[in-house]
């Protein structure tokens, strides 16, 4: 049977606490999710404004302005079992206290970086002189070029890229003209700068480093994903090619000139 969540009043709407999916909900729209993510924090927990007509979170300051509580304040049991912590860590302990390592969001505020394991090899992220943009590089070294991140695609869920694990470097593939799988090369994925450093450059703690921190909890180690090509839109591309190579009208040659 499911769960039903815990419910509270403000302004004469009945809200409810969604700790698996980190919001709140309005009982009338329940489809409806309202993140904890777009919220301001508070002391207590967040605030925000909510729009009656449009059903959803508004930066109209007319709309009424509702206050509410931690999600573990409303269901300390789902937060400890989310988080695997047990309940007597949780009770009277606010979001942030109970999803963020302090001690590792704090080393990486003094400048500290995450590691990325890509096939077992380490890699370090590090930043260049004047670039904002940074690389992956092989830990311990320094003359390495190493994965520049904005020479790679962006997904959703973080960077893939065709990686050589002999030279290990990412190989550009020309989808255009690829006619097989390479197979000196592993499509990998690894998480986006959003993930790896949540806090970006900043140094010191507060209310914006705070959600940050909450949405992608620091972590020391990183692991890449092995991406099997079929799952990448490769297949495809390969019989298009194929096709349209087949298709190509041979060169006609040319009379010889008689001398």
């Amino acid at each position: 049977m499911k769960k039903q969540l815990p419910e509270f009043e403000q302004h004469g709407i009945i809200f409810q606490a969604d700790v698996q999916n980190s919001c709140f909900r309005v009982k009338e729209f329940p489809s409806r999710q309202l993140s904890i993510f777009n919220m301001k924090l508070s002391k207590d927990g967040y605030s925000f404004h909510y729009g009656r007509e449009e059903r959803d979170m508004t930066r109209h300051l007319t709309d009424p302005h509702v206050n509410v509580r931690w999600l573990a304040h409303y269901d300390p049991e789902a937060m400890a079992a989310k988080y695997h912590k047990s309940l007597d860590k949780v009770l009277g302990k606010s979001d942030f206290d109970i999803i963020v390592n302090k001690r590792l969001l704090n080393r990486m505020l003094r400048g500290e970086r995450p590691w990325v394991k890509i096939l077992g090899e380490t890699f370090e992220i590090a930043e260049r002189l004047f670039s904002s943009i940074p690389y992956l590089r092989p830990r311990g070294s320094f003359d390495s070029t190493g994965i520049r991140l904005n020479d790679v695609d962006r997904w959703t869920t973080g960077y893939r890229l065709p990686y050589d694990p002999v030279l290990k470097q990412v190989q550009r593939l020309d989808m255009n003209s690829v006619t097989e799988i390479p197979e000196n090369l592993v499509l990998i994925e690894i998480p986006g700068i959003d993930v790896l450093i949540p806090m970006g450059y900043r140094r010191e703690l507060d209310d914006e480093v705070k959600m940050a921190a909450m949405r992608h909890p620091p972590k020391l180690i990183h692991e890449a994903k092995v991406i099997p090509w079929a799952e990448s839109g490769i297949l495809q591309r390969i019989e298009e090619n194929r096709k349209r190579m087949e298709q190509k009208p041979a060169k006609k040659k040319g009379r010889k000139l008689r001398r």
